[in-house]
């Protein structure tokens, strides 16, 4: 992480050192680049809040009975607004009718962590579905979306923390490598289960977690 941040600032330090000793003249690409560092570094300073306050929540986590489609269509409604800007067509298959043990607000930040990635990595125009399916006692959450795909040396590794991948790819979508590391987490805390598959222009995201006894 440290590195993360040395990163942007030194690039800062650089531009501004060289607009200061008159090396390099002020102008439209500069300021850009000094906007595109400063962005890096709110993003990043951004995801270290967010992990901050999810590590917070953990030991204070209270598992009770979640009905997985009215967290599906509650969480849908919150984007519709982001994925309709883009022209993006959604559609949900929930082939679950009970319920799962979990964290209401963890799985909430899991799951609207995977449609954050869809609508992040989805091209306008592009579709997303959201499966919610019984698997050998559990239920998996899995979101699918067209587009680019993940490199296949990138897969193993997309669930770590401030993992980015493609450098091209989280710039043009300004991800930090976090959400991804939330779903991984609050999937093992409830015993689930996280993956990923990209092929043939789209792309899997899934987790799971244990059904309500």
């Amino acid at each position: 992480m440290a590195h993360e941040l040395r990163t942007p600032l030194t690039n800062l330090r650089g531009y501004l050192e060289a607009v200061r000793e008159d090396v390099t003249p002020v102008s439209g690409e500069i300021i850009a680049s000094l906007h595109e560092e400063t962005m890096r570094l709110v993003r990043l300073v951004d995801a270290l809040h967010e992990l901050s306050q999810f590590d917070a929540r953990l030991p204070r986590s209270r598992p009770a009975n979640v009905d997985m489609d009215e967290l599906v269509r509650r969480l849908l409604t919150v984007r519709r607004p982001e994925f309709d800007g883009k022209g993006i067509a959604v559609r949900t298959a929930v082939r679950v009718n009970g319920f799962v043990r979990a964290d209401p607000d963890l799985l909430a930040q899991a799951v609207g962590n995977l449609l954050d990635n869809a609508a992040k990595y989805t091209p306008p125009g592009g579709d997303v579905v959201v499966e919610v399916s019984p698997i050998d006692g559990e239920v998996q959450v899995a979101v699918i979306n067209s587009g680019e795909g993940i490199p296949p040396e990138d897969l193993p590794y997309i669930f770590e923390r401030f993992y980015r991948g493609d450098k091209s790819r989280s710039r043009e979508s300004g991800g930090a490598g976090i959400g991804l590391a939330i779903v991984k987490e609050v999937a093992g805390l409830h015993g689930g289960t996280v993956g990923a598959r990209s092929d043939g222009g789209r792309t899997t995201v899934w987790l799971t977690v244990r059904t309500a006894d």
